[in-house]
This record gives structure tokens, C-alpha cells and sequence, in this order.
């Protein structure tokens, strides 16, 4: 559609010639045809030809003329449209310029070009720079990576590696901030050429992973001290109904009566012996948080300084002692004695941590866990806390010891039962609390307790129970349930000893005929916990339905929260733990029934 000039004038000069060959023709047929006309009908011929055959030329250039405009219009308008067309490419390639340099330069990972052999950056994003804690990107590009960014200098050889076998690779490394503080990081990228120059070149993305491995590391620590706490409770609590039985028939064995009877003083050993794996089981227990606390609110520092005399007395004469202790320091819910074996035990692990003596610091303060503790520390939550800090001088330990010291029977003594931290991990855990070890070879252990604070007055003084008179003649009728026959027969004849009438039973069903069978009153129902079908305390609601008057004592090795809610006693529950001896076991019958007649 489109016409050049030159054609333009070509057509012109096509009219042009068509005139003037008009005008030949007709000078050539007026001389040869017409003669004899006169000069003036020439002229007037002449001229009407001629305008004739003007009319018609300009005709012919008008449309060649109005042709061009149309095509001069189309040729302006293409030129137009290329003109926007290119526009919106610039715009559009502006915009995807911007965008992908907002995306490297915002991304929360970072985003890095280095050489080939993997030891220079040659771009990073400043997701990158906060990684690695420096300024710049300027700063990383003058780091060697192999002194500069590598904990050791030969794993920069990873990524080569991985890169020489695959085009794409990801691998997991050792890197140190500017600082020198370690981090592990996931390195995903790929091997490229670089279009200009050809030469290869490593594109990579850097995500930090130390927190989330910390996290899942704890993971795995807190299910498998669970999975021993589960098997060390379940052991503590059968071993318990055995070592009640030896103890009980030990017991009788050494009673006064008994004194001249030949073995008596073995008997005092058997005793002896199974008191000792009494106090091992209950150290099972705490670890694994089915033992039952009687919790109270308390000032950590009363507790401390309680405790002091017998720190003293456990420690030898080289070790120093140095407390530091905050004032208005938050109150905790704790059961005082356990948060006393708690001390004792630190204390005395940070002694045998110091064959040479040294110091023991013991400090508590008010603290305040934030989000990014929280962050780093799954089991943690924000909020105020009270910390216990009990510190040595000693020998320290490697990162492999730490991972397992709060492991039952693990130790680095060489003696003892390896139960002494595990006993104190299980109690902090089961008040609720945190418990962290923070310890270098050849510079000395710290642990740290934190305890939630609490908002509750202090608990008053405890009044001792009154000594309770002994039994005259006792009449009460009780209603033993235990599973174990052994431990049944035991108990049955210390309670027959001391006066009372037993009804027994080995499981629930049996005790519910016994007590619809009975025609007079039952004044107590002494059962365990755990038993076969139903447990006690559903046997315990069921008879008490029907035997208002009756009240109820439960016994047990443990716990499952049947009638313990995380191990603290509901209140208006009487507990006996098993293993128990016969002094404590009527002590508490007596103290039961003695509650009954008060109300």
C-alpha cells in the first residue's frame, strides 16, 4: 500500500506527457484533415482539448494524491504502534528488572554468585550479609570463603565436589559469622556459564538451619527421655510392691520380739539393703515424673538458705561457697523438698567436678524469657521466670558428656547410680520447669533452673502433724484392695496387728461383692491406684455411693494421673507411696480415720 515519492513525481510527468502528446495529435490533424478552418475555431478547439485533457490529468494526480495521503496516514500510524509496542517492552522489561531485583534483594534466604572452586563471592544479596553478620555486600566480596566464611578450611571443597557431579547440588555446612559464632547452613544452588565471559560460575541459595537443627535435636533429646522415663516408671513401680514386701517382712523379722531369734542381724542387712534400692526406685520415679510432689508457694532464697546446712556438711573443706541471691526475687510453686534434693544434687556433682576444690556458686534471679529465646528453646515459653544458677570451677565437659547427663545411670564418676541428675531433670520437668547445662572442658559447668513465677501469697508455716496417740484397742473395720498377693497378705497382718478387721479383695469386682456382702460398717477403704479392669479410684467413687461414711486411703508406686493431676496430689486425697513400713502405713491409717471423727 505504501508509495515512495519518486513514484509520485513519476505519474505527474505520465499526465504531463499524455497533454502535450494530446496537443500533438490534434495540431497534426487540423494541418492534415482541416485546412480550411479558420484560425479563431482552431484557438477555441485548441483550447477546449486542452482543458480537456487537463481536467483529466489533474483528475488522474488527484487520486494518486489521495492515495498517497491514505497511505502516509497508515505508514503514521504503524510507525505509532511500533513506537507503543516498544514502549510497553522498555516498561515491561523495567518492571521484571525491578521485580527480580526485589526479590534477591528481599529474599529472607541468601542469595550469592561465587567462582567455580566455591572460595570467592562474586554477588550476595543482603540476606546473605545479615547471615554472616557483616555491613555489606562489599565485605563479602573480599572474604576468601576458605579462611573467612568455613569453620575448617577444607569443606569449601564440599560444594566442588557436589557441584563436579551434578549441575544442581545441595549440601549442609559449617560456616562462622564475622564474629567467629558458628552456624549450619542448607547451600542449595546449581553450576552455570556465565553468558559474556563463558566462564563457570556457582549460583547458590543459604538458608540458616542452626536453630531449626537446635530445635529438632531437642526433639529427639525430650521423646527419648521420655521413652526411659516411661520404661524406668513402669520398672519403679512393680520393683516397689517386691521391695514392700521385703521391707515389711524385714520389719518383722528385726521388731523387738524378734531380737533373740538366730538372723536377726541379717534381717537388719536385708533392710538395710532394700531401703537403699527403695531410695534408687524413687529416684526413677522423679525422672520420670510419677512421683507425687506437695507443692506450696515458696521464696527460692528461704529454700536456699534452709538448705545451706546441709550443703556445707556435703561439700569438703576445700570447696568455697558463694551465694548470690536477688532481692525481690518471684515466688515459684515448688514442693520444698524435692527442690532441696535438687540443690543437694548439683551441689554435690559440682564437688566431685572439683577433686582439687574450687568455688560453688549458687544464684537466683528474676528473669524474663523473650521471643527469641523462645525461639531457640521449644519447651520454653515467654514470660517471667525464676532463675537457680548453681556454678563450678571444675574439670568441665565435652559437648558428647553434656548431651548425656541427665541420661538415668549414665556417669563420668566411675560410682555411684547415674541417678542423681536424671532425679533432678524429672523433678524440674515436673514442676514445670527448664533445666539447661552450659559447660566447657577445663572451664568449670553451669546449670540453670528456670521456674515459672506465680502471683500466690507465700505459704504459711507448715504446722507438724500432732503426734497421735497410740491405738486403744482399735475397732474400725477396713476394706484392703491390692492387686499384688504378696503385699496383700503384708499389709493384712499389720493391720491386724494393730487392732483393725480386715477385709481383702485383689481387684475391683471382688471388692465390690466383698462390701455388699458385709452387713456392718466399712471405715475404710485402703486400694491401690493401678488395678486389674477397674481402676481405684472408680472402685473408691462406687463404694462411697453406697458407704457414704466410708473414707478412703490410696497406695501406689506411682501415679498415672488417676488421682494425681502432673503429679500433685488433688486436694482432700490421702496418699500412701508404696514402699511403705508398717509404722508408716498405720501412721496413716490412724491419721485418716482420726480426720473422719473430726468432721
Amino acid at each position: 500500500m505504501n508509495r515512495s515519492r519518486p513514484e509520485m513525481a513519476g505519474s505527474l510527468v505520465a499526465a504531463g506527457i499524455a497533454v502535450a502528446a494530446g496537443m500533438f495529435l490534434f495540431e497534426l490533424s487540423k494541418q492534415v484533415l482541416y485546412p480550411h478552418i479558420t484560425i479563431w475555431v482552431s484557438h477555441f478547439v485548441t483550447i477546449s482539448f486542452t482543458a480537456v485533457l487537463t481536467v483529466l490529468a489533474a483528475y488522474l494526480v488527484g487520486r494518486k494524491l489521495a492515495a498517497l495521503n491514505v497511505e502516509l496516514a497508515a505508514d503514521i500510524e504503524e510507525r505509532k504502534r511500533l513506537e507503543e509496542l516498544r514502549r510497553r517492552s522498555e516498561e515491561e522489561l523495567l518492571t521484571s528488572e525491578a521485580n527480580f531485583r526485589s526479590l534477591v534483594q528481599n529474599a529472607p534466604f541468601g542469595i550469592c554468585r561465587s567462582s567455580a572452586d566455591g572460595d570467592r563471592f562474586l554477588m550476595a544479596n543482603p540476606a546473605l550479609v545479615r547471615i554472616l553478620g557483616y555491613s555489606s555486600e562489599q565485605d563479602l566480596l573480599r572474604l576468601r570463603l576458605s579462611e573467612d566464611v568455613y569453620v575448617r578450611p577444607g569443606d569449601r571443597g564440599i560444594i566442588a565436589a557436589a557441584a563436579a557431579q551434578s549441575d544442581r547440588f545441595e549440601v549442609v555446612a559449617d560456616w562462622k559469622r564475622s564474629d567467629t559464632t558458628p552456624i549450619k547452613v542448607r547451600i542449595t544452588g546449581r553450576k552455570m556459564s556465565e553468558p559474556q565471559s563463558g566462564e563457570n560460575i556457582l549460583e547458590a541459595i543459604v538458608e540458616e538451619i542452626t536453630d531449626r537443627l537446635t530445635l529438632e535435636e531437642q526433639l529427639r533429646q525430650a521423646s527419648k527421655m521420655e521413652a526411659i522415663g516411661r520404661l524406668a516408671g513402669g520398672i519403679a513401680h512393680d520393683f516397689n510392691n517386691l521391695l514392700a514386701v521385703i521391707l515389711g517382712h524385714a520389719e518383722l523379722l528385726i521388731s523387738p520380739k524378734h531380737q533373740e531369734i538366730p538372723g536377726h542381724k541379717n534381717a537388719e542387712a536385708i533392710q538395710q539393703a532394700a531401703q537403699q534400692a527403695a531410695s534408687l526406685t524413687a529416684q526413677l520415679l522423679a525422672f520420670s515424673r510419677r512421683q507425687v510432689l506437695q507443692v506450696s508457694v515458696l521464696d527460692l532464697n528461704q529454700v536456699i538458705g534452709q538448705t545451706g546446712s546441709m550443703v556445707r556438711r556435703l561439700i569438703g573443706e576445700d570447696v568455697e561457697i558463694r551465694t548470690h541471691s536477688a532481692s525481690n526475687l518471684g515466688k515459684v510453686k515448688a514442693d520444698p523438698v524435692q527442690l532441696q534434693q535438687v540443690i543437694l544434687n548439683l551441689v554435690a556433682n559440682a564437688r566431685d567436678a572439683m577433686p582439687q576444690g574450687g568455688t560453688i556458686t549458687i544464684e537466683t534471679a528474676n528473669v524474663e524469657l523473650d521471643a527469641e529465646y523462645t525461639k531457640r528453646h521449644k519447651d520454653a515459653s515467654s514470660g517471667p521466670w525464676v532463675m537457680l544458677a548453681i556454678s563450678d570451677t571444675g574439670v568441665g565437659m565435652d559437648q558428647e558428656t553434656v548431651a548425656k547427663i541427665f541420661e538415668p545411670f549414665f556417669t563420668t564418676k566411675g560410682l555411684g547410680t547415674g541417678l542423681g541428675l536424671a532425679s533432678v531433670y524429672g523433678i524440674v520437668k515436673q514442676l514445670g520447669g527448664l533445666i539447661y547445662v552450659y559447660s566447657e572442658v577445663g572451664q568449670g559447668t553451669t546449670f540453670k533452673i528456670y521456674l515459672p513465677q506465680v502471683s500466690e501469697p507465700l505459704a504459711e508455716e507448715q504446722i507438724a502433724d500432732p503426734v497421735l496417740p497410740e491405738a486403744q484397742a482399735a475397732t474400725e473395720t477396713i476394706l484392703l484392695v491390692e492387686d499384688a498377693a504378696d503385699l496383700r497378705t503384708l499389709t493384712r497382718h499389720f493391720l491386724e496387728l494393730s487392732g483393725y478387721s480386715v477385709l481383702e479383695a485383689g481387684a475391683s469386682p471382688q471388692a465390690v461383692r466383698t462390701a455388699d456382702q458385709h452387713p456392718g460398717t466399712i471405715h475404710l477403704l485402703i486400694t491401690d491406684v493401678v488395678l486389674p479392669g477397674e481402676s481405684g479410684p472408680t472402685l473408691a467413687l462406687s463404694l462411697t455411693s453406697k458407704r457414704p461414711e466410708m473414707r478412703v486411703l490410696y497406695v501406689s508406686g506411682y501415679t498415672e494421673n488417676a488421682i494425681v493431676h502432673h503429679g500433685l496430689l488433688d486436694p482432700g486425697i490421702r496418699f500412701l507411696q508404696k514402699p511403705y513400713s508398717r509404722d508408716a502405713l498405720i501412721r496413716k491409717v490412724r491419721e485418716v480415720l482420726a480426720a473422719r471423727n473430726l468432721e
